[in-house]
């Protein structure tokens, strides 16, 4: 195969295997065998990458009463609140969410796991089991907390895991990794 002449394509996959010499997949089709100094040429061009979540940004059918969940129910801090443009930012130290009022003016349609494109839950991780079980009954109390389910082992444990829909409808799952 000769050696493709432009950049007007992705990079899907790249490998190296000694018996293929550098091989690039091009929208998951076997593309021409590269030269090796064309590989590390257009392998540097694609390095760059995300290094993780810097907020998540979710939708709340209340935002006060989504913001108090989190911060006096799971003991986020308020970092900050935008009264003009609805918001506010919460975090735990480690995850950073923007907490946005949905436009009340217009019906609001409430998440559907099974049919809604996007978010599925959010999944967060304490570091131990009586913090996941202190956590349960904690949550498990809170006005307008709907319980999915208490914790319970997860793909057979040790790890256990529980879920339930925070009052402004988010879908959380709170996670004791076992470890």
């Amino acid at each position: 195969m000769s050696e493709p002449s432009s950049f007007d394509y992705t990079i899907a996959w790249q490998f190296s295997l000694p018996e293929f010499g550098n091989q690039a997949i091009i929208a998951n089709k076997p593309a021409a065998v590269l030269s090796d100094e064309t590989y590390y040429k257009r392998k540097e061009i694609f390095r760059m990458s995300t290094k993780g979540i810097n907020h998540l940004g979710l939708t709340v059918q209340d935002l006060n009463q989504t913001t108090f969940f989190f911060t006096d129910c799971l003991g986020w801090q308020l970092l900050a609140q935008d009264a003009s443009y609805p918001r506010t930012t919460v975090s735990d130290g480690t995850s950073r969410f923007t907490l946005w009022q949905v436009d009340q003016s217009e019906p609001a349609t409430g998440f559907n796991r099974k049919t809604n494109i996007g978010l599925h839950h959010v999944a967060l991780e304490v570091r131990t089991k009586d913090e996941l079980m202190t956590m349960a009954d904690k949550i498990s109390n809170w006005p307008g907390v709907i319980m999915e389910f208490l914790p319970e082992p997860l793909s057979g444990g040790p790890r256990m895991h529980m879920m339930f829909a925070e009052p402004g409808g988010i879908r959380l799952e709170i996670i004791w990794p076992a470890t």
